[in-house]
């Protein structure tokens, strides 16, 4: 049970500050042109990945408002040049059911969703 202004509701969400939000579109800003520089370059033309440790739910509430905006893995699935593949790690439970959402919302891109802590799971 999740406290909103004096509310309670039963939504899970993950909450995130003004300085995660202006993370997220610096975020954007540097994929954009990341990816299209690794365009151009012939070493990555078999592909290459999106690789996000700490996914979170994928779309996280801003803390002043009652409004939700694309969290990371959001931001690098609608990416003008979108990567080859995605792979979200989350370890908690109900932010991997809202992750699994997104393998819905986006069905032409490849998602895969790891749970698990990183610092293991990627290792494997």
């Amino acid at each position: 049970m999740v406290v909103l202004r004096g509310r309670r509701t039963t939504n899970q969400d993950d909450i995130i500050g003004p300085w995660s939000e202006d993370k997220l579109q610096l975020l954007g800003k540097y994929l954009h042109a990341y990816t299209v520089i690794m365009q151009g370059q012939r070493w990555c033309r078999n592909g290459y990945h999106y690789v996000d440790a700490f996914a979170g739910t994928g779309k996280p509430r801003a803390r002043d408002e009652e409004r939700y905006i694309d969290g990371s893995p959001r931001v690098a699935l609608t990416i003008q040049h979108p990567f080859h593949g995605y792979i979200f790690i989350e370890k908690t439970p109900w932010r991997i059911q809202r992750l699994q959402e997104l393998e819905q919302e986006f069905p032409d891109r490849d998602i895969r969703i790891r749970e698990g802590d990183c610092n293991s799971t990627m290792l494997n």
